[in-house]
């Protein structure tokens, strides 16, 4: 009954979406009659996900270019319904879900982030209540939908299995071929979830137990060839496979190209495939010239004995030797039963060769028992699965979808592209971009060219490996004009105004590869971006779209500090003689308020780093550490990038530490000194003395930090009270306390 009624609202759902398809006029006509309140109710039922699915697909093609449509949806609370479809269910709560159950809810998630896109598209209001309901941490938590160890792992995630050509093209580039590998064994969590894959994609191990104690995970690369070939990325360039979007994480630029960044447990080792189970698993002899002196003792000794016929029926699992004959030559070898049966012919048994990795139908007669000695030895041929590389979904226009409406929400509103970043946004933007799918890529990209656009998230773009990604993105798409577009507009603006970005564009060819496509294309408008990315490259600044008028740059309020003055310091106008001259009776009042005061301290300067050693082991000792010493400590409020620079919360926690290539003696230009962790990219010297509250800020800190800047003569920007929207809060110096300060005692 319940089936019959999900088929009669599949198909009153399948005449609507004709009919407006047909007629568009039409979709007026339906919202007028209450189908949206009808289609909402279906969604807000214990119905199926499937029938949810038909009734989310049938509000997104009458919201399709409709306002009333999509007025009518937030009028009815609509929204909240739609993002309680895309949610992930909690940990724990899906025991029962099957794999049936799981490829609806992706069916579901899919249609839920379709209609998404379609309302947050140039529709301020519906943004707004999209964004108060938490539509950006869904639509994010989506781009990871087909991560096997996502928050969607335990929702919807089913494997993929990879397709005949991708088994075939990995069938070619590996076997008969001596490669070497970085090898790496799994955890057993990690091998149970191989196993897992493997016998739902129908593998033949459940009767394999030794052989399936260690599985590895190796890095193909085949080097007898004149250019090194990378088995994993040539998959994935001829779009056979996608990258391994659960160890495909956005890792620091500096920290992913470290030489001397080693995974632990990992080596480099020669390996020969013996069997393809499919694209992503293989067994393969681990070792080169030991594996193959070990088959050959095997099979020596094997050969010299005496071997007794198997005297019943073998049992799927038990070890047995077989002696056939293969291409007119005798052949003897260890084997595992997976199954046997029994017809006219006679007793058959399909086996599983220990040290070899092949499987093989062999009659009864040519099994015998197996003699110990060789039956202690552990098999040869080991289990392994392709690093880097996941099967291709079958259906993947999810990630369209959810990108295209982040894409929508980062157009106009700087608020919305913090939302994204604190989400963690930009990094699961920068994953999806290693993914071979142009519809996917042309969202992904215009999302991040949005975000590119604030200053404040450049800097965190080229941290995380974007410029890399881009450059890379260029080369492989240098016919497509649309993904050219977006790929080069996002490279012109994260270099406008970062110094480290464009120092990543130039070790990665940037003026090589810019040059390339001003010269390749033919497109003007892809030559005209290519130059503008030149010229930010070399250093100059500009961009297509202006800044956001409502973000104030604070990169831009920088001059560079005049070298032929004396020395700043905290002195105000008139205390020097080369100041303009006061009246007399001013004079003389400073003269007797300054009666029996002694000086100044020496000017403050930029600190070297033996003197915060210094100050960090004196503040020990003491213990005095107090707001006017450093206002502030870290809270997760205030998280941000510092771009790769090692942090020093507190001083008095502080700990020097020294890299590979700096000894203890050494002075260092470029540091920073940091009570607080906020975002800066590209200046030299930082003195960081924040506070989450503005009006606690000391005054006297920051005036003495002030001179410090100004005395160093590298330059720099000073952050006074910026909160993290980027307003500044000023901060008022009355005169008196001006005084105060610049006549303050030595301690």
């Amino acid at each position: 009954m319940k089936d019959e009624s999900d088929r009669q609202t599949k198909i009153a759902l399948t005449k609507v979406i004709q009919e407006s398809l047909r007629n568009p006029e039409k979709k007026n006509e339906f919202v007028r009659e209450g189908t949206i309140d009808l289609l909402s109710e279906l969604c807000r039922s214990k119905k199926s996900r499937e029938i949810k699915a038909f009734a989310l697909a049938t509000m997104g093609v009458l919201c399709h270019g409709n306002q009333p449509a999509k007025d009518m949806i937030m009028n009815i609370g609509g929204l909240r319904t739609i993002l309680s479809l895309c949610s992930t269910v909690e940990d724990g709560s899906n025991t029962d879900i099957n794999t049936r159950e799981k490829e609806s809810r992706l069916l579901s998630h899919e249609q839920s982030a379709a209609l998404l896109q379609k309302l947050t598209y140039k529709d301020e209001i519906c943004q707004a209540d999209l964004v108060t309901a938490g539509a950006i941490r869904r639509l994010i938590q989506l781009c990871d939908v087909f991560n096997p160890t996502g928050s969607h792992s335990n929702c919807c995630h089913v494997p993929s299995q990879y397709s005949d050509k991708a088994n075939k093209l990995f069938t070619d580039l590996t076997v008969n071929k001596k490669l070497i590998g970085k090898v790496h064994e799994l955890s057993k969590e990690e091998s149970t979830k191989v196993i897992q894959n493997l016998i739902q994609s129908e593998a033949e191990i459940d009767c394999l137990r030794e052989e399936l104690n260690k599985i590895y995970n190796i890095d193909l690369y085949d080097t007898i060839t004149e250019k090194d070939i990378h088995i994993s990325n040539e998959l994935i360039t001829r779009g056979m496979a996608w990258p391994d979007l659960n160890s495909t994480s956005i890792l620091p630029s500096e920290e992913r190209n470290s030489p001397q960044k080693e995974t632990k447990g990992i080596v480099w080792s020669d390996i020969r495939l013996s069997q393809v189970i499919d694209a992503g698993h293989f067994w393969a002899h681990i070792g080169g010239d030991s594996i193959g002196k070990s088959i050959t003792a095997i099979d020596t000794f094997l050969r010299s004995q005496e071997l007794a016929p198997y005297p019943d029926m073998p049992q799927p699992g038990d070890m047995v030797c077989v002696l056939e004959t293969m291409a007119s030559q005798k052949t003897t070898y260890r084997a595992r039963v997976l199954d046997v049966s029994s017809s006219d012919e006679g007793l058959k048994a399909k086996v599983f060769a220990v040290d070899f990795g092949f499987t093989n139908v062999v009659p009864g007669m040519s099994l015998f028992i197996l003699p110990r000695d060789p039956d202690s030895l552990p098999p040869q041929v080991s289990l392994c699965t392709l690093s880097g590389v996941q099967a291709k979904p079958k259906h993947a226009a999810i990630l369209e979808y959810a990108a295209g409406a982040l894409r929508n929400l980062s157009e106009s509103n700087e608020d919305y592209i913090s939302y994204i970043f604190m989400s963690s946004g930009i990094e699961a933007l920068l994953k999806l971009c290693s993914i071979p799918n142009k519809k996917i890529l042309i969202q992904v990209l215009g999302a991040l060219m949005n975000i590119s656009l604030d200053f404040r998230y450049r800097a965190r773009i080229g941290y995380l490996g974007g410029v890399k990604i881009l450059m890379d993105i260029c080369l492989q798409y240098e016919e497509e004009d649309d993904v050219l577009l977006l790929a080069l507009g996002t490279l012109q603006n994260i270099m406008v105004a970062t110094v480290i970005n464009r120092s990543r564009t130039a070790d990665c060819h940037g003026l090589t590869i810019f040059v390339h496509l001003y010269l390749k294309t033919t497109n003007e408008e892809v030559k005209n971006r290519a130059l503008r990315a030149l010229k930010n490259l070399v250093g100059g600044s500009s961009s297509d779209s202006p800044e956001r008028k409502n973000v104030l740059d604070l990169t831009a309020v920088m001059d560079e500090c005049p070298t032929t003055q004396k020395r700043f310091s905290l002195s105000v106008t008139g205390d020097s003689e080369e100041h303009c001259k006061l009246s007399p009776r001013r004079l003389r009042t400073r003269k007797k308020r300054n009666r029996g005061m002694i000086e100044a301290k020496p000017t403050h300067i930029s600190l070297s780093m033996d003197c915060i050693k210094k100050a960090s082991s004196e503040l020990s000792e003491t213990d005095t550490s107090s707001d006017d010493d450093y206002a502030g400590r870290w809270t997760s409020e205030t998280d941000g990038d510092t771009d790769g620079e090692s942090l020093i919360k507190d001083l008095s926690t502080y700990t020097p530490s020294y890299s590979t290539l700096e000894s203890p003696g050494t002075e260092c230009e470029n540091y920073y000194v940091q009570t607080h962790h906020m975002p800066f990219g590209e200046d030299e010297t930082h003195e960081f003395s924040s506070q989450t509250n503005v009006h606690n800020i000391s005054k006297r800190k920051i005036m003495k930090s002030l001179c410090a800047f100004l005395n160093n003569k590298k330059c720099g920007t000073i952050y006074i009270g910026v909160r993290g929207n980027g307003e500044i809060s000023g901060v008022k110096v009355k005169r008196k306390e001006l005084y105060s300060t610049h006549h303050c005692s030595p301690n």
